[in-house]
């Protein structure tokens, strides 16, 4: 459930995507810092300059909050104090309980509001007929006429995509828990060749474990060929490692297309612990060369 957060803001900053224009009305010029002036503790979730000239910002909320218009209000100054524009505000709601958060404040000299919706409200297909995969994924989240055929359509959009298809799952798998969706990403991802890769996911870390286990055969296998202990547990070892270095070496094709060849040189000397270290912090280098770095 903390991973929606990171997915959230990945795919609404993405810019071929529609889906802030689509949510507040607004089209995004750029993304501003989001870290707030003299409140070290308090950072916006997403901050943007419109080409209007205006200035927005957007909350993501999985519960709700009694203390949001608060929050929302205190957020709402220090933008203005840092950007000199008081911005419109957004709380999107994507939780499974009713939305039933407060959002105005009034006193004698103060009438504040915000603007909240509950992304279920929001109907799908616009977001579904996007030629962005983050549009498509986001999707899933909201008012889906037929969740199977819906679930079924952005997986193999992610299959087809040329690039990212690993953080794409992950993304869809992430959200999909919001809605009880799970079994129907996993049902389709199964399908695809890419899913193996993704490191100790709560959908597709079984079929790591899986791996590692026939690694583990790979090696007790070897091991009786020798016939000794020490051959037992040099096979056992060396099948482990055989098979995540097969994991990391597709995750990265996978990623980043073509291989260079000092690769297989790198990776020939990596323990099964450094393998799936580099395995984790494949999905989040932008190049192979950070990966080695």
């Amino acid at each position: 459930m903390q991973d929606y957060d990171s997915a959230l803001k990945l795919l609404l900053r993405d810019a071929q995507g529609h889906a802030m224009e689509y949510l507040t009305g607004h089209k995004v010029k750029k993304w501003l810092n989001t870290d707030l002036p003299q409140a070290p503790a308090l950072r916006a979730d997403l901050v943007c300059a419109g080409w209007d000239d205006s200035t927005g910002h957007v909350e993501l909320q999985s519960r709700n909050d009694s203390t949001m218009a608060v929050r929302m209000y205190k957020y709402g100054g220090l933008i203005y104090e840092q950007y000199g524009s008081y911005p419109w505000q957004l709380v999107l709601y994507v939780g499974e309980s009713p939305m039933s958060m407060k959002r105005e404040i009034k006193g004698p000299l103060l009438d504040y509001a915000f603007h909240a919706v509950d992304i279920r409200d929001l109907d799908a297909e616009p977001m579904l007929e996007s030629s962005a995969l983050s549009d498509n994924i986001l999707a899933v989240l909201m008012r889906l006429r037929d969740r199977r055929a819906a679930v079924r359509q952005i997986v193999h959009r992610i299959a087809e995509s040329e690039s990212g298809r690993v953080a794409s799952m992950e993304h869809l798998a992430t959200l999909a828990g919001l809605r009880k969706l799970s079994g129907l990403v996993e049902e389709e991802g199964k399908k695809m060749p890419i899913t193996e890769s993704i490191l100790e996911h709560e959908l597709f870390g079984p079929l790591i474990r899986k791996g590692v286990e026939e690694g583990v055969l790979i090696g007790r296998q070897e091991g009786r060929q020798e016939g000794r202990q020490e051959g037992r547990q040099e096979g056992r070892q060396e099948g482990m490692r055989n098979q995540a270095t097969t994991m990391v070496r597709r995750a990265l094709e996978m990623r980043f297309g073509p291989l260079p060849l000092w690769l297989e040189d790198r990776l020939r000397n990596k323990s099964v612990q450094q393998l799936e270290d580099l395995l984790g912090r494949t999905f989040e280098a932008t190049c192979v060369e950070d990966l080695f770095r």
